[in-house]
């Protein structure tokens, strides 16, 4: 396939997913890969498409992710996520690892701060775990504004992808 419609195979896969046809997004986002498979923000879409269907699938969706983080270390929702499927896993210490790494990416991340003193709690580490729910107290003021630019970075992402 050519690599140029791997961003429009993306974009179908969004208009699919929003519309609740998961399985067709998935199918635009593999298609996306097929045609580049570096592109980790499509490696990403999948993992959180895969997310919203109910059979889970926890080992697809966990590879996905890692995929998408070793891609781009950059990529802040890709940690968060995986640290999420982490947790749900009870694999705290892999968990904190990525909440870690997400917080000093994007320290003003309130979600990051939550699940981080949710991993901590679950680990006895106390004073870490307040410090990180002091944070995301603080911060969840100004979340639904980072909420709104979620769906501007992975657009951003798509359209700069050069071939």
């Amino acid at each position: 396939m050519d690599p140029t419609f791997a961003t429009a195979f993306a974009y179908l896969g969004l208009l699919r997913a929003k519309a609740g046809a998961y399985n067709e997004a998935v199918a635009c986002y593999e298609k996306a890969l097929q045609c580049n498979p570096s592109l980790a923000v499509v490696h990403y879409l999948i993992a959180d498409t895969l997310l919203k269907k109910t059979d889970g699938q926890p080992t697809r969706i966990e590879s996905y992710l890692t995929r998408a983080v070793e891609l781009d270390g950059t990529f802040t929702l890709a940690r968060l996520a995986l640290a999420k499927s982490f947790m749900r896993e009870e694999r705290w210490t892999e968990a904190i690892e990525q909440l870690t790494e997400a917080t000093k990416l994007e320290p003003n991340l309130a979600e990051a701060y939550y699940h981080l003193g949710r991993a901590y709690g679950r680990l006895k580490r106390s004073a870490d775990s307040e410090q990180a729910l002091a944070t995301f107290k603080r911060l969840s003021q100004t979340e639904k504004a980072r909420q709104d630019a979620e769906l501007r970075d992975i657009v951003k992402r798509l359209s700069d992808v050069r071939f």
